[in-house]
């Protein structure tokens, strides 16, 4: 994790567009939204409206679907 964490923010910082890495964070993990989580499943439900656009052009609102180190199926649902 020591050379991953800052290659991944550093490349989220560039996909998303933003000048600083704790615009990073805020845009990624500031929005409203409700998880469930089952033994097999992880959904995010949350309003597209609430979705800031960068992330949208950046691709990151796709779903990734079966995550084997997650061991859930993960899934994003607009309202």
């Amino acid at each position: 994790l020591y050379w991953l964490v800052p290659f991944v923010a550093a490349r989220l910082q560039r996909a998303l567009g933003l000048s600083t890495l704790e615009d990073v964070a805020l845009t990624l993990l500031r929005s409203r939204a409700r998880v469930s989580v089952t033994a097999t499943h992880l959904e995010i439900h949350m309003a597209l409206t609430d979705l800031p656009i960068q992330i949208r052009l950046a691709g990151l609102d796709r779903d990734p679907g079966w995550v084997p180190a997650a061991g859930r199926f993960i899934s994003f649902q607009y309202a």
